[in-house]
């Protein structure tokens, strides 16, 4: 409403320029008198529709009613004045012409008009501002309510409610972005917005890695910076909207300055920057030949000079500078101060209108202005320079990838050493920043060095959080997310960073065509959504100091302003050039929306994706869904089914297939998907890991838990896994110069297995090896974890009397609980070195309750598998890998393997690391939604029904998803043949039972021993006089390809592309 009220009376502003520059006149003639009658007509027309709209803005807003009524009467009542003064009468009786008005009435009612219409736009501009208050404290009070939250039932409806308010703040401040005629103030309302928009990306993960690690320090700190960054824009929102003014935004405190005289932003008492020093300098030089030079005059000179030297310590006083750099700098500045001295003794000189002295001083003069600019292009290389070594070292880049793998591997040393390389980066870019803001040549780029100081400065501390709470859980995925999403946008904001290195020595060369600033968002354009965890910012990694400039072709404007000029056009009936102009949006583009020639909602010019959004949405859920089968496509294979898909459209001839470049697009317009690695999982474990076998498993762990009164006692919930190690090591990733370098490992010897435990309260069991021999070393475990035992065996891995062994003798020892009456759950496996008699009757005598976890579960449903043995197997690979380096003449063997796997061990099964495995595989707190259902979709083909493909081709008419159904149906074929090949086998009466009951006891006690064939001898063959060659004997695969069964499968894999192209 009150961009109407701006349109309207701008409307009236040019019939009254009209009627007050009409030329004053003794006599008009009649038609004249018409035209101005038509114009007065039309001032009043104007004035009542703006008068309607003021008084509308008067009811909406009972305190302002009163005022704005008064000021809509005065000007209605100007109006109506222009009005009467423009009315004519025709000629008189004599048949003379009537004389027109004296101008100065005109000239008043014009005055009184136009002053009762501003009147009226402030009354409605403080409705704005009270709008965009308003807005402003819901989001304040939501934001409040967000840090309180404790559960994650509150935080989402929290969460939602915070998102909804952002929303309708995010327009409001464009839209007052967009009416601000201060260029200070539009910096500062889109630094703030741009804080807000980052902040809030990285929001959601903060908050529910906060929630999922209440107890974590780094976690609160983490979460808290966010907050404190958005309370700070809302406050500079306000305060630009109130123009109360200005407020830093640095360190963690918000507090009133005094802006300096580049932007409105202050840092921390930023000065005056270098290049404004030297130009207000080489002004007061150039006012010589005007004003000469006096007392006065020469102490403002040297003032100025003084400035300029001053400005120029940042660069000689930086850390960073180079010393050539710095003596240049140092020598140049000798030199101005030498010309300016020469420049004020001539001055002096020609006050007595020497001629000689005249030319002497034009002469000083121009060297002084030369020298000037040799400091300024000094300072311009200085500054370039740095930068170039800080992007060409793309230290930002390796030192994330570090803390992220630190963090993963949960090496919270190297985290902290990390962290003082990080912070000291930090410092060389806000240094950058700085000497940038001093050499920027307009106004909008001193700004945007600014925001980017602001920004990497409040940024930092908060991705080290973020490293430092993975490295305190590395099993947890909301860490992971946190940290991968803070990292991604700081690399973002390196790249504005170097997008304005290239704008800055852009406008130093000369070079000042029109440049669009990615740093600062442009109003209208921030997009706000809902639990986006997957949304990430684009990113162009700064491999050069310049990077390629963007072509004009580019628009340079916001959708948001395109679909506002748009409805300006159809809702008032301005001119389209009228609307275009005041939104900054091409004429042309808005003509043909408003025609109907363009759809209004296009963003993009050129053609249109091959593909329609409905057609290309089932190929996505396609590809989606063949993925989380385990049967995912590369991207040469999503080409070619595109293509193919193309082709079955009739949208394409076979012989143009579809290009990279598509699938380019493809990805950009579909930004869930992601290019990955996927993991290796067997069909063993793709089949068993179902919904169905995951609830009765939980189902039967409920009733033992409850029945034994376990609930709320996670120090008598143990678990027990095997961890085979070698003492060839897998090398961890390092920094070379190479693509490909080499790293030094042992020989591949015999494994090494470890059995591990602990409960769910977070203590481990002490590490116990297996070695493989026939007679104990003690020598083996030297160097061990306190606590450590060992034993021999033939092989290296367990076996049933190891594993008796070790809960007998080692296991039980370590069991946590007030007395031998208290029931223990220990939950593990069911390999078969498990489950014997022996056992059951130690676990008996103990009060041991076995939990033998579903068959092929293990990945999901194992504690030490999910959440510990990973990071061992990380730990371990650093660890081997130092321990060649710094003993380079040494190899490890097996009487290494103790001391270096023992370290690993403690640090992998952390009490922060058994805790949240437990809680991941919801064992305790039990909690069966803990397990993710994308862990069941590749178990879909082996318990949904099977449709069997149909022989026709569909009809794309009639159903898209027929199409893509014939591909998933193969998928499905091999149900059959899994149900058909199911044995039954002692693991299914065990899976997810307890075998310390009474019932499964007794069947594993009367199990009958496996009955092992004696072998027969065969009698030999005469030999063949045909060759060997000839008569080579047909290997069982290829004797199965000739079974039917096979060939008939073979068939239908063979001939399914007749059914359909996928």
């Amino acid at each position: 409403m009150g961009e109407n009220l701006a349109i309207l009376s701008r409307r009236e502003e040019s019939f009254i320029t009209t009627l007050v520059n009409h030329k004053e006149r003794t006599k008009i003639t009649e038609r004249t008198a018409k035209a101005l009658a038509k114009v007065g007509e039309a001032v009043s027309f104007a004035v009542d529709r703006f008068v309607s709209v003021g008084e509308s803005i008067g009811d909406e807003h009972p305190e302002l009613r009163s005022e704005m009524c008064e000021t809509c009467l005065e000007a209605r009542q100007a109006g109506n004045a222009i009005k009467q003064l423009t009315m004519h009468n025709y000629a008189v009786n004599d048949g003379s012409l009537k004389p027109f008005t004296e101008k100065n009435h005109m000239v008043r009612a014009a005055r009184k008009l136009l002053s009762a219409i501003t009147k009226v736009l402030l009354i409605a501009d403080k409705v704005i501002i009270k709008q965009l208050i308003a807005s402003k404290d819901k989001v304040l009070c939501s934001l409040t309510e967000l840090e309180s939250v404790d559960s994650f039932t509150d935080f989402v409806q929290a969460f939602s409610k915070f998102g909804n308010n952002m929303v309708e703040l995010a327009h409001l401040t464009g839209d007052r972005q967009n009416d601000l005629k201060s260029d200070k103030q539009k910096a500062q309302m889109a630094s703030a917005r741009a804080v807000l928009e980052k902040s809030t990306m990285m929001l959601l993960p903060s908050c529910k890695t906060c929630l999922r690690h209440p107890e974590c320090y780094s976690a609160r700190q983490n979460r808290h910076g966010l907050f404190v960054q958005m309370r700070q824009a809302l406050h500079l929102i306000q305060n630009v909207a109130t123009d109360t003014g200005y407020h830093s935004v640095t360190n963690g405190s918000v507090s009133p300055t005094a802006a300096n005289g580049d932007s409105g932003i202050v840092l921390g008492g930023s000065g005056q920057s270098a290049n404004k020093a030297i130009k207000d300098f080489e002004d007061q030089v150039e006012m010589v030949r005007v004003t000469h030079i006096n007392n006065y005059f020469a102490d403002k000179l040297r003032s100025a000079l003084d400035v300029v030297i001053e400005t120029t310590q940042d660069f000689t006083d930086s850390a960073y500078t180079s010393h050539d750099h710095r003596e240049k700098i140092m020598e140049v500045t000798e030199y101005l101060q030498q010309a300016v001295h020469v420049l004020i003794k001539t001055g002096v000189l020609q006050m007595h209108k020497d001629s000689i002295a005249t030319q002497e001083l034009e002469t000083c003069i121009l060297k002084t202005l030369e020298v000037s600019k040799s400091l300024k292009k000094q300072l311009q290389d200085t500054a370039m320079d740095q930068a170039s070594e800080l992007f060409k070292c793309n230290e930002d880049h390796v030192l994330l990838r570090n803390l992220q793998t630190a963090g993963i591997a949960g090496e919270v040393g190297s985290v902290d050493e990390l962290s003082v390389k990080f912070e000291e980066h930090i410092d060389q870019l806000e240094e950058v920043c700085k000497l940038f803001r001093h050499i920027a040549t307009t106004e909008p780029l001193v700004i945007t060095a600014e925001h980017n100081e602001i920004i990497l400065r409040s940024m930092g501390p908060l991705i080290l959080h973020a490293a430092r709470t993975l490295a305190q859980y590395p099993a947890s995925k909301i860490a992971k997310e946190n940290l991968d999403l803070f990292a991604d946008a700081w690399e973002s904001q390196i790249n504005d960073l170097s997008i304005l290195v290239k704008e800055v020595n852009d406008f130093c060369q000369g070079k000042t065509d029109r440049l669009v600033y990615m740093s600062l968002p442009r109003p209208g354009c921030f997009v706000y959504k809902q639990h986006a965890t997957a949304v990430k910012p684009k990113i162009m990694r700064h491999k050069q100091l310049n990077p390629v400039k963007r072509a004009m072709k580019h628009k340079g404007y916001s959708p948001s302003a395109l679909f506002n000029a748009y409805k300006l056009v159809k809702e008032t009936g301005i001119p389209v050039k009228t609307a275009a102009r005041q939104y900054g949006v091409p004429h042309n583009t808005l003509r043909d929306r408003v025609k109907g020639r363009v759809d209004p909602e296009t963003l993009m010019t050129g053609p249109g994706p091959l593909f329609t959004q409905e057609e290309e949405a089932k190929l996505v859920e396609h590809i989606k869904h063949m993925a989380d089968l385990g049967y995912g496509f590369t991207i040469t294979e999503v080409v070619s089914k595109a293509s193919d898909y193309a082709v079955f459209l009739k949208k394409r001839s076979p012989d143009k297939p579809l290009s990279v470049k598509w699938f380019s697009g493809f990805r950009k317009r579909w930004p869930e998907l992601r290019v990955t690695k996927p993991r290796a999982l067997t069909k063993c474990r793709a089949a068993s890991t179902s919904q169905q076998a995951v609830n009765s498993y939980f189902t039967n762990l409920e009733t033992v838990i409850m029945n034994n009164n376990l609930l709320n006692k996670p120090e008598c919930i143990y678990n027990i896994d095997e961890k085979g190690i070698q003492t060839e090591h897998s090398p961890p990733y390092i920094v070379g110069g190479k693509a490909s370098v080499p790293a030094i490992t042992s020989s591949r010897s015999a494994v090494t297995t470890i059995i591990g435990g602990g409960n769910a309260i977070g203590t481990q069991v002490p590490p116990f090896f297996v070695f493989k021999g026939q007679r104990m070393n003690e020598d083996l475990l030297q160097g061990a974890a306190s606590g450590s035992a060992g034993t021999m065996s033939k092989t290296g891995w367990s076996n049933s009397v190891i594993f008796h062994e070790y809960l007998e003798s080692h296991f039980l020892k370590y069991i946590q609980r007030p007395d031998s009456n208290q029931p223990v759950l220990v939950i593990f496996d069911g390999h078969r070195s498990h489950i014997n008699v022996p056992v059951l009757e130690w676990a008996k005598r103990n009060n041991i309750i076995l939990f033998v976890l579903p068959a092929h579960t293990s990945h999901c449903l194992q504690p030490l598998d999910v959440g510990c043995f990973g990071p061992l197997q990380k730990i371990y690979n650093n660890t081997c890998h130092k321990f060649l380096r710094e003993h380079p003449s040494s190899k490890i063997t097996r009487f290494n393997v103790a001391a270096l796997a023992s370290s690993s061990y403690v640090t992998a099964l952390s009490n922060n690391n058994l805790k949240s495995a437990f809680q991941k595989t919801g064992i305790f707190p039990l909690d069966r939604t803990a397990i993710s259902t994308d862990n069941f979709k590749p178990s879909e083909p082996y318990v949904a029904p099977v449709q069997e493909p149909s022989e026709q081709v569909p009809d794309v008419q009639c159903d898209l998803n027929a199409y893509f159904r014939a591909a998933e149906t193969v998928i499905e074929l091999k149900k059959e043949f899994h149900q058909a090949s199911a044995k039954k086998t002692f693991s299914n009466v065990v899976s997810g039972q307890e075998i310390t009951s009474s019932d499964i006891s007794q069947q594993i006690i009367t199990k009958p021993k496996p009955i092992v064939k004696q072998p027969t001898k065969t009698p030999r063959k005469p030999k063949s006089n045909i060759p060997k060659k000839v008569c080579k004997k047909s290997s069982s695969k290829e004797s199965h390809m000739y079974s039917p069964l096979f060939s008939t499968t073979q068939n239908l894999l063979l001939d399914h592309h007749t059914l359909t192209f996928f």
